[in-house]
């Protein structure tokens, strides 16, 4: 999903041909529909349309991630970077979670930490005041979850990552409160079935 929207994107935000969609299902082992659907409908987005289409905006795919905090040095790519002249850059990352009934809003608080390195970086490479964040969960893509995080958010935020990887440092892995345990959250993690019983 997120190389047909990386070609979409450098190709004047066109529908991939059948045959780009075609392959990527069939190395998914997925069908066609099933990839092509959610491209059609971030296409159609008002998003889309009215942030990064808007007139004055340019828009880069795959934009290199790199944030210092502390001795530490986080690595990455941001999906689609959006910079309009007097507006915060809007960082778009697009999300393939099922929602299950979710909201994206819900679903969306489960990237805090995500959303902050993304605010960070690009505060700090494009030396911004304020970075504004979009999840757009492809499932619902006309529903983005919009976060705009000023100076004294990013200032937090710097503090709060600090000290997450200060526990990392130490070895200290909290288990998750069982009221915010899922599956997306939980699955392929270490911990699971050893030090946690995951979702119940």
């Amino acid at each position: 999903m997120h190389s047909l929207l990386e070609w979409s994107a450098r190709n004047e935000w066109r529908q991939p041909p059948a045959e780009t969609i075609e392959a990527h299902a069939a190395a998914e082992g997925v069908a066609a529909g099933s990839l092509l659907d959610p491209v059609r409908a971030w296409l159609d987005s008002d998003l889309l349309r009215e942030r990064v289409l808007a007139p004055g905006a340019a828009a880069r795919a795959e934009v290199p991630l790199l944030l210092a905090i502390e001795d530490a040095t986080l690595r990455g790519s941001i999906d689609l970077l959006v910079e309009r002249e007097g507006q915060p850059p809007l960082v778009v990352d697009y999300k393939t979670d099922r929602l299950d009934g979710v909201s994206p809003a819900e679903r969306a608080a489960n990237y805090e930490v995500q959303r902050t390195i993304y605010a960070l970086a690009v505060a700090e490479a494009r030396d911004a005041a304020a970075v504004e964040v979009a999840y757009v969960f492809l499932e619902r893509p006309g529903e983005p979850v919009l976060a705009l995080l000023d100076d004294e958010a990013m200032v937090h935020g710097r503090a709060e990552l600090a000290a997450t990887i200060g526990q990392i440092r130490a070895g200290e892995f909290p288990v998750a409160p069982t009221e915010q345990r899922d599956w997306d959250l939980c699955e392929g993690c270490p911990a699971l079935g050893r030090l946690c019983s995951g979702p119940l």
